[in-house]
């Protein structure tokens, strides 16, 4: 599915209703984020089918790149605080594991949507507060490109769904500073070449026509706060007793 037919039923969705009912929606959603994260992420592709990470890229540690999300508070289920996150992602450093294919471009991840559930706080063993998360969102080749051994340039495209778990910890000192991993699934059951004039209508022999980019996702960043969690709200202050009433003059 194309990102424009998403976008478009969302405006589909939207347009439903009266405009001031689709404003008041979108301020209620907005009202309830509490903090905005940006974090720098390294994958790992173990057997991933078609693809291997590229040797002298991203430091040795296979895949590489970024993400940011907003979080958004949901009600509480059984006393656990539950969050939403809004997300977007991309990595880059992976070629095919096929000689003959010489292959370029990044993976990006948007929209993702992730719900996350703070876990008791023994397990952090008072230094860090522990998570965990369930998310899915879409996936595709960006600015994707095959080369054959004669430099031929061909376009690739191919979009999928992504699934996933993750857990991590936001440490408590210094406040903000996360770590967190994951493993994510993302299986492309077909990929769209288009072709170069001269190179005609067939698909060299040995090219995939399908990829597996499925693998662990290991991610360092920084929450920004935008207002306290409803963990970090701390309960108003009793107010003080009112000061006594003066004595009675004597004789009444």
């Amino acid at each position: 599915m194309k990102r424009i037919a998403f976008a478009a039923a969302c405006a589909a969705a939207l347009g439903a209703g009266p405009a001031h009912a689709q404003f008041d929606f979108l301020t209620e959603v907005f009202e309830e984020v509490n903090s905005v994260t940006i974090a720098v992420q390294g994958s790992h592709l173990p057997g991933s089918r078609g693809v291997r990470s590229r040797d002298g890229e991203c430091m040795g540690v296979g895949l590489c790149g970024m993400t940011a999300e907003v979080l958004i508070d949901l009600p509480s289920v059984g006393g656990q605080d539950l969050e939403l996150g809004l997300g977007t992602s991309f990595l880059r450093g992976f070629e095919s594991t096929e000689p003959s294919l010489d292959l370029h471009g990044s993976l990006r991840s948007f929209p993702t949507l992730t719900a996350y559930l703070s876990l008791p706080e023994e397990w952090g063993m008072g230094i860090a507060e522990p998570y965990a998360g369930a998310s899915f969102g879409l996936a595709m080749l960006w600015n994707a490109r095959g080369y054959d051994a004669d430099g031929l340039e061909y376009e690739v495209e191919a979009e999928t769904i992504e699934y996933g778990v993750s857990a991590g910890l936001y440490l408590i000192k210094p406040s903000g500073l996360f770590i967190e991993g994951a493993y994510r699934w993302r299986q492309f059951e077909s990929l769209d070449w288009e072709f170069p004039d001269a190179a005609g209508s067939t698909l060299p022999a040995g090219w995939p026509r399908d990829l597996d980019l499925s693998g662990w996702v290991f991610s360092l960043g920084w929450q920004f706060r935008l207002r306290p969690g409803k963990g970090d709200e701390k309960p108003a202050a009793t107010p003080p007793p009112p000061p006594p009433a003066p004595a009675s003059p004597t004789g009444r």
